[in-house]
């Protein structure tokens, strides 16, 4: 079913015209925007769920653990079997993009299943089964994460864990999981004045409202927990896989820790731009992560080099001109949202910024680039990562 909406389905929602648009918050704060178009019998939703930065967070930590268990259980009166052939029934996928500070859960389907794939997404949104039986393998997974002896894979996740600012999760803290500390957990963070739900297709506003306040409309904010810390902060690396016999490769990535993240979005294609001009590679993926690779014999010591030297140079390097550039970019790309409903949900659900002065991207660019700001991996013969300490993770 889902190949079907793959294949037929969401093609037409691209050719699909903007008819109408309307904004409304249910009482319980929950924003919702509609885009009314009846070319096609077809309904496409996103859900925004806001999360607070790691930094902010206590239990950061336990996030991975969090939305595997929602993926991993039922949802509702429906155990996880019963879910996901509910959702099969209507081509639905439900598993979230996430970020340091956001959950975001995309869905299409026909007009005629547009109540059941709201129900859906509100049961797993509202009402999760954090299963004990499916608590073990996920707090297996995450206790075999800590004990990883693959230098590769070890170093790996600890730095791109690093680079959202969540800490490695203590051990104690780990095994102290059950389904009532997630529940709480889930309380504390999913929370209707935190949400938006942005639908496109063929329903109007009357069908909107309806349909948002009998899915969503009985969501309220819950009285929460005091969090459960990790007693292990984040941690700044590096991160060193020591491969004998390997050439040697460096990644240095800047940290997502929800500062100015409107206008680092605005700064991004700038910033790219000026990565590729440097030769220099980026990884695939949101975040910004720059890479160098080099043959054996070069020292990784020289990477890091030519790669921080790189993102040094960066603030001193925007100028007026460049910003104007971007100003000129913003205004047609937001004319071009309307014909794409992926990009006009997407700009609904976080709006784009105005254009702002100078000083601010400036000091926005200077920041986001601090070394304060980097965390740096590296993998290859021992010999070319001499000089540098390898830290392991706290316990």
């Amino acid at each position: 079913m889902m190949s079907l909406v793959r294949r037929a389905i969401l093609p037409a929602l691209l050719a699909a015209p903007l008819l109408a648009q309307a904004t409304f918050t249910l009482p319980n704060g929950l924003k919702v925007v509609l885009y009314e178009d009846h070319s096609l019998p077809l309904v496409r939703g996103e859900f925004r769920l806001t999360l607070p930065a790691p930094g902010e967070d206590a239990e950061a930590w336990l996030r991975p653990v969090g939305f595997r268990m929602l993926a991993a259980g039922g949802s509702g009166t429906r155990s996880a079997a019963a879910f996901a052939l509910a959702s099969d029934a209507i081509g639905l996928e439900l598993h979230p993009e996430l970020s340091a500070t956001s959950a975001t859960w995309t869905f299409a389907a026909r007009a005629q299943d547009q109540e059941a794939a709201l129900a859906l997404l509100a049961d797993r949104l509202m009402r999760p089964a954090f299963d004990p039986i499916a608590l073990e393998p996920v707090r297996l997974a995450a206790w075999n994460e800590l004990a990883e002896t693959n230098a590769l894979s070890r170093s790996r996740l600890r730095f791109e864990r690093s680079l959202l600012g969540i800490s490695e999760p203590d051990e104690r803290a780990l095994g102290a999981v059950d389904p009532l500390r997630l529940a709480a957990w889930h309380r504390r963070l999913f929370r209707p004045d935190r949400g938006t739900l942005a639908l496109w297709g063929d329903l109007d506003l009357s069908q909107a409202r309806q349909l948002a306040m009998l899915t969503f409309g009985a969501w309220s904010v819950q009285p929460e927990a005091p969090p459960i810390a990790s007693t292990s902060g984040s941690e700044p690396g590096p991160f060193l896989a020591a491969l004998p016999g390997e050439a040697p490769s460096v990644a240095l990535g800047l940290v997502d820790d929800g500062q100015d993240r409107a206008l680092r979005a605005y700064l991004r294609p700038w910033l790219v731009a000026q990565v590729k001009a440097a030769g220099l590679d980026l990884a695939p993926g949101e975040g910004l992560v720059l890479q160098a690779d080099a043959a054996l014999g070069v020292s990784a010591e020289s990477l890091r080099a030519r790669l921080s030297a790189t993102l040094d140079t960066l603030p001193t390097a925007f100028t007026a001109r460049d910003l104007a550039a971007l100003n000129t970019a913003s205004t047609a790309n937001q004319r071009l949202v309307g014909l794409h409903p992926g990009a006009l949900l997407a700009a609904v659900i976080e709006p784009s910024l105005p254009p702002p002065d100078f000083a601010a991207a400036q000091t926005a660019l200077a920041r986001w680039c601090a070394p304060a700001n980097r965390r740096l991996w590296m993998r290859g013969d021992p010999g070319a990562l001499q000089g540098l300490q390898i830290t392991t993770p706290k316990r």
